[in-house]
């Protein structure tokens, strides 16, 4: 039997469109990386905290552009995963302070988790893969 690679029994797909930052004419983008957790009972008021205060309050920092949000049911807990998007250290540092890797959470926030990470991770973003818009 002659030997096909996996993708030789997939049907034919248009491309993702992969792209650099460089390649794009872009600057790197810095992704910043958060965990918190809350009970299931306080999950819902988290939630609802990051989509209608939190993240949307974060835009008035330059070189922000934009997070995703990361819901994860456990038994007996919910994992809530943070990844904002900045231009540049420069704007994570107007975001987070001088001391960057220090976790930014409101006591509103604290209050509804259980525990979180004292110190976010950051990322420079290597590669984007898009794939096609289909309608």
């Amino acid at each position: 039997a002659e030997f096909r690679p996996f993708g030789a029994f997939l049907p034919s797909l248009p491309q993702p469109a992969l792209a650099t930052a460089r390649e794009v004419g872009k600057t790197a983008m810095i992704a910043r990386l958060w965990h918190g957790w809350t009970t299931r009972e306080n999950a819902q008021a988290y939630e609802a905290l990051l989509r209608g205060e939190i993240l949307p309050g974060i835009h008035r920092v330059a070189g922000y552009r934009g997070a995703h949000l990361f819901r994860r049911d456990q038994k007996g807990e919910v994992e809530f995963v943070t990844l904002t998007l900045f231009d540049s250290m420069d704007a994570v540092r107007a975001f987070a302070g001088s001391d960057y890797e220090r976790a930014v959470v409101p006591s509103e926030a604290r209050r509804l988790l259980a525990r979180f990470d004292q110190r976010s991770k950051h990322y420079d973003i290597a590669l984007t893969v898009l794939g096609e818009v289909r309608t």
